[in-house]
Order: structure tokens, then sequence, then C-alpha cells
């Protein structure tokens, strides 16, 4: 905390400590606790109140309980204030499954721009458990992303002192109450919802500072409601309360790309894709509709956050305005792997001043701890915070009651059916050899007489058995679903050949006609060069056509090698294919590619030794009629 923060919260600590002393003779009266505002959205969530304040009456959607784990989570925060995260759900069916995605996106320019902003793979999963209706069956794991960058008006409930003075078991009186949010309430009031700005100007360890304030607000307003037979302030999981912290990198650029719509997407595209309002129609928008940047003449460099369109996953100011602290040591990024050193904690996103050409969900930096002049407090720095519970968590209690002292037997069960899941042989290259040697490992490791060594070194051998083949599952999931995209862009390259070769069959008239028209253009060079574009659209015209059936003979044989594979597995990846090509725009798949595609799979799944080829060569050259009634009217 700077000298400055330190003197604030002193100073209103004390005045607090002199109004208990003076009413000690007297019953203090507790201040009304925190609850949401019917207008939470206004001051506290800008860019849900831009969407909505046309509307009459102009209502911020209502809270819903932490319990239910709402897609929106709004926290009331002493002083009239909120904060409001959005769930991102990561896809699992089980609770060791995990989103991985291409991050980065920096494979060109200067060596040390590739080092920092290149391109590599990480894994994300949230903590949440988010079930079916019949609450049993899983179908994500979630994890909360503040909607907005966190605010002045919501920093002045640090440096005023007011965090604190409701983070102890007591809470403060009304006169106390009253005196630690006096400067929130006046800054308010005086605050349009147009014009709250980023807080900017912070340390990592004044980002501590505040998430350790906050984490102490929630834990103890939690407790006096739970004392009081309400809910806590935040959802749990099992017997484990969430806890706000700052988010990883690859949390925040998988938020940033707009959760797992948007994490097929490559860097340069997921960095302005948005959702048409009111519309499912995904487009990619100009940089000024997603990011606040600076032309350098305004007096203020940071703009009013939520004040351009979120992003897929309802994300204000993901690009530019503030850059966003992260937990993350920097490191640089090799073309095999993150570099072993690691430096500073990392900015991502840009900010205000950041050039448009380096703007963008990919934006790194690194900020030392510690400069020559002391602690480092980036001018552009910003928070965003993330809600997450442990991932060891506690039993789960009876519905209703909140215990953190339970062993959690049912996470240890899930964790053994997930790993068995995960491990288990599969019919691939080798299964056979790998299934006997498990056994011999098994039946070696039951006789009486092994050594402890021996047994240590057996156990050693099955692990390396059991992340072998896991690596052939991940490798075998990865070639599925590169078979199944290129199976499906086949089917749409085969039509484009056959268009273009309407468009060949239509110009060979117009270039003999040209020809024959004119005898004497025919003699000279003007002739010869109309007769080689002759010859040559013959040949592409040829060419084309053999492609077609080429192509066709190719998807049909990718088709019938998926449906040889184990249905639940194919159906999983396709899924998620599916998935990840919708979130990149192309809507073509899904109305060109998808149908067909589906249909071969079934006619293969009922007889793998069919013969499809005349059935889908029509329905996939579906110019074809045109392209025979042109060379019947131009022989």
């Amino acid at each position: 905390m700077r000298f400055s923060d330190f003197r604030k919260t002193t100073s209103v600590v004390i005045a607090t400590v002199s109004l208990a002393i003076c009413g000690s003779l007297v019953v203090a009266q507790e201040a009304e606790r925190p609850r949401v505002a019917e207008n939470w959205c206004e001051l506290d969530a800008p860019g849900v109140y831009r969407a909505i304040r046309q509307l009459d009456p102009a209502n911020c959607p209502p809270a819903q309980p932490a319990s239910q784990r709402p897609q929106d989570l709004i926290i009331p925060l002493p002083c009239g204030r909120h904060l409001v995260l959005r769930r991102l759900d990561t896809p699992a069916s089980t609770v060791i499954d995990h989103v991985v995605g291409n991050f980065g996106g920096a494979n060109e320019g200067s060596l040390r721009q590739r080092y920092v902003q290149g391109s590599r793979t990480a894994a994300v999963a949230g903590g949440y458990t988010i079930t079916g209706n019949d609450g049993r069956t899983l179908l994500a794991r979630a994890l909360y992303v503040q909607s907005h960058e966190w605010t002045q008006l919501q920093d002045s409930l640090f440096t005023s002192g007011a965090l604190a003075a409701w983070g102890s078991d007591q809470a403060p009186s009304a006169e106390a109450d009253a005196a630690v949010c006096a400067i929130t309430q006046e800054r308010a009031e005086e605050t349009r919802w147009r014009d709250v700005r980023p807080k900017t100007g912070l340390s990592y360890f004044d980002a501590q500072d505040r998430l350790r304030a906050l984490n102490a607000y929630i834990s103890a307003e939690s407790r006096r409601r739970i004392a009081q037979g309400g809910e806590p302030l935040v959802p749990w999981e099992a017997g484990s309360p969430g806890f706000l912290r700052l988010p990883s990198e690859a949390e925040w650029e998988f938020a940033a790309r707009g959760g797992s719509v948007g994490i097929g997407v490559n860097a340069q595209i997921a960095s302005y894709l948005i959702q048409e309002a009111d519309t499912d129609v995904i487009r990619a928008a100009e940089v000024s509709e997603i990011a606040v940047i600076s032309d350098g003449t305004s007096r203020q460099t940071f703009g009013p956050v939520g004040s351009k369109a979120p992003n897929l996953a309802g994300l204000f100011d993901m690009v530019g305005n503030a850059s966003e602290i992260t937990q993350d040591l920097f490191q640089m990024v090799r073309p095999d792997v993150m570099h072993g050193a690691r430096g500073g904690f990392v900015l991502r996103g840009g900010h205000a001043l950041t050039p448009l050409s380096l703007s963008g969900v990919a934006h790194r930096s690194e900020a030392p701890f510690f400069d020559l002049s002391g602690e480092v407090a980036p001018a552009p720095a910003g928070l965003r915070l993330v809600l997450n519970p442990p991932i060891l968590t506690a039993g789960a209690p009876e519905p209703g009651q909140y215990r953190s002292d339970l062993q959690n037997t049912e996470f240890e069960e899930e964790l053994a059916q997930a790993h068995q899941a995960l491990v288990e042989i599969r019919q691939t290259p080798g299964a056979a050899f790998r299934s006997e040697a498990r056994a011999l490992l098994a039946a070696v490791g039951q006789g009486g007489g092994t050594s402890a060594e021996l047994q240590q070194q057996l156990q050693r051998v099955e692990i390396a058995l059991e992340q072998s083949e896991s690596a052939i599952n991940q490798a075998r999931r990865a070639e599925l679903a590169a078979t199944i995209r290129s199976a499906a862009t086949g089917i749409l390259n085969i039509r484009v050949n056959g268009v273009i070769g309407v468009t060949l069959l239509q110009r060979l008239p117009q270039l003999r006609a040209m020809v024959a028209e004119n005898a004497e253009v025919a003699q000279h060079s003007e002739g010869q060069r109309l007769r080689d574009a002759i010859a040559t659209t013959e040949r592409e015209l040829d060419a084309r056509l053999a492609m077609i059936d080429s192509q066709t003979r190719t998807v049909l044989a990718l088709i019938k090698a998926i449906s040889a594979e184990e249905q639940e597995l194919v159906q999983d990846v396709l899924s998620q294919v599916r998935d990840d090509i919708a979130a990149e725009g192309l809507w073509l798949y899904a109305e060109r590619a998808w149908p067909l595609f589906d249909q071969v799979l079934a006619d293969y799944r009922q007889d793998l030794t069919a013969d499809l080829f005349d059935t889908y060569l029509p329905l996939f050259d579906s110019a074809r009629p045109t392209r025979d009634r042109l060379r019947r009217q131009n022989p």
C-alpha cells in the first residue's frame, strides 16, 4: 500500500475507533447490511446499463442467488457499490476435463515481438461444477470473470477503509459505516454512468492488497449471513467457498476470446468478434467498436468502462483502455515451449495508447515488480478479477449448510473414474500389447515376495504406461478432429469447384465467339492470345471436373474412417469441431457441409461396405445440372 493510501485508511480507522469509544455508553445501531440495489448496473456495470437504458422502464436485470451459479453474479459491496462477474463455462464430462486452446498470435514481425507475443498452447478449466437438469450429469466446469474493469469508484471502497470496516466479524455501527462511506457516496453522486473510469496506476502489490480486503469482506459478510440462516455472497463448490484472485494468462485470454465459443479462433480474428444485439449474428467489428483507444489529444487517456461493445462472452474492454494485471510471471515464448526464465508480472490486452497494429487479445507485456525508484506501478495497469473455488474441495454438506471441515469422498471417486477413462486402452495400434503389459505388471505386483523397491519400480512403470495412454488418447482426439474438419472442408471445396466449372463453361462460348466474329484479328497476335486463353480455360475445366471426382472419393473415405471409430468419441469430437467452426463465423459449414456430412456418416454406420460414390457425387457437386445444360447448349 502506498503512503497516501495508508494515510487515508489509517485516518478512517482512527475515526471509526473514536466513534466506538464515544458511543461506548450507548448501544450502537449496526449499519444496514450491504444488498443488491435495483439500479446496480448504472455505475458498477455501465456496459449493461448502456444496453438497457433506452427501455421503459430501464431496469437492471434482477440478481440471482449465488447458490444457483447464475450467469451474472452480482456481489453487493459496502456503500451501495457492487462487483459484477460473468460466468464462463469450460465444457467437461469429468472433473479433469479441460479446454485446450492456441493462444498468442505473433509468429511474424521482429524477433523480439515473436518471443513476447508468440503463439502457444495452454489449457483452461473452471472449478465450479455445472450439471444438467437432473443435477448429476456434468456439463461444464465454470469460473467467474469480472465483466468490467475495476473502477475508480469501486477502488474508493479500499482507500476509504470501507472494506476494512466490513471485513471483521463485527459489522460496523451505522455511524462508522457513514464515516467510511462518505467519500464513495460523494463520488457516486458526482459520477454519471457514461463517465465511470477504470482504476489505473496499480502495482502488483496494490492488486493483492485490494484482493485481500475484498476476500476478507466476502468471508466476514458471508459468515454473518450464514449465522442468520441466509446464503453466502459467492457460490461454493462442495464444501469450499470461492475466492477472488487475479486471472492466469490462459484464463485471461480464454475470457478475452469469448470463452469456449471463441477458443478455436485465431488471435487476429478473435480480437474483434462481437454478436449483433438481439440476433445470433456474429461478425468482425471495427477496433473502434470494441476498444477504447486514445488519440493522444484528450485530457483523459483512459475512457469510460463499458462504453464499447462486449465480446462474445459478454465482457467489456478486454482490448484497450487499461492494461490488466495477471497472476503469472513473464516468460518468453520459444518456438517449442515457454522459456524457463521468469521475470516480472504480465499485463494483458494493451491499453488506450497501445498502437492499433499491436492491439488485440494476444497482446502481452512484462512489468517489473521493482526498479531503481522502488515498487513499479505502470500508469496503464488496472484490474479484472476472477472468482473460483479451490480445486481440492472439502466434502459436500447437506443443502443449506456451509461447512469446510468434511472429507470429500465424492471427489475422490469422480477423480478415480475420470482417471480410468483418461488412461483407458482403446482400439489404437499396439493396444493389445499395452493391455498385456499392464496385466503382467498387475500379476507381478500381486506376488507376496516382491520387495518394496520392486513395488516402487512397478508403480513407476504403471504410471509411465498411463501417461503414454493418456497422450495416445489426446493425440487420437486431435487426429479425429482434423479428419472431421478436412472432410467438411472437402464438401465445401467440391461445391466451389463445381461452381467454378460453371463459370468456365460460360466463358468458353464468349472466347470462341470473339475469335469467330473477327477473322482479321484471328490471324494476328491478338487472335493467338484468344486461342491460348480458350485452351487454358478448357484445361482448367477438365482439371476442375477431375478434381471433383477425386475430392468426392477422398471425402467419402475420410467419413468412412470416422464412422469406424467409437461412436461416443466421434460425437464428442464432432460437437467440439462444430462449435469451433461456428465461433469463427464460418456459417457456410452449417448450411452446406454438416447436413451432408451427417447423412454420409449415418449411411456408413448402417453399412460400412457400401459404395456411396454415385449417390453422393451429385449431392456434393450441386452445380453439375447447370454444367450439363451449358454443355448441351454449347457443345
